[in-house]
Order: structure tokens, then sequence, then C-alpha cells
């Protein structure tokens, strides 16, 4: 039934999306399926919480590869410092250079 929900939910409005996201993430199984629906809700800094409180790094990725220039430039930063954490250089440098063209 989850997974029907899921379908559902990803078709639906961007709140009845959040909705289903606040239930997702009463689950700890399915916290990267509240990833999802808070992005694609358009609430990218919630969705990126979640990834950093759970260290959901697969989820960070699909996020982070939105982010623009226009992103806030702490957001950017903090992302930038997670990969650098985890291993992940390249995607680190890119989300830092991202930030410093902002300021």
């Amino acid at each position: 039934m989850d997974n029907e929900l899921m379908n559902l939910a990803l078709l639906s409005k961007p709140q009845d999306m959040i909705d289903v996201a606040r239930y997702y993430e009463s689950n700890s199984n399915m916290l990267d399926k509240a990833v999802i629906l808070y992005h694609k809700a358009g609430e990218v800094s919630k969705a990126l919480d979640l990834c950093f409180k759970t260290e959901q790094f697969s989820a960070l990725q699909m996020v982070a590869e939105d982010l623009t220039e226009n992103t806030d430039p702490e957001m950017l930063t903090r992302c930038s410092q997670f990969f650098m954490e985890h291993g992940q250089y390249d995607r680190a440098v890119e989300l830092a250079v991202l930030g410093k063209k902002v300021r």
C-alpha cells in the first residue's frame, strides 16, 4: 500500500505531497520517499535537512543535482561540506564554486 501511496502522491498537488512526506518521515524505513516528496513539492530545504539529519547520501545526491546559483549560499556550503566529509570531492568542489558565484 505504501508504494501505491507514493505513486498517488507524486501525481498530486504539492500540499498533498508534503502531507504524505510527513507520513513517510515518521517511518524510519521510508525516509528516502519523504525526501523525494519534499523535493518534488518544492520544499528543497526540508528535503536537504532530512538528508543531513539521517545521512541519506544517495537522496542528497539527487536533491543536490537541482541546486543552482539561486540556492541559498548557506545551503550550498552545507551540501559541499557534507560531500567533502563523505569523500565526494568532485561534487563538493562543484557546490563550493557554485556558492561562491552567488556572493
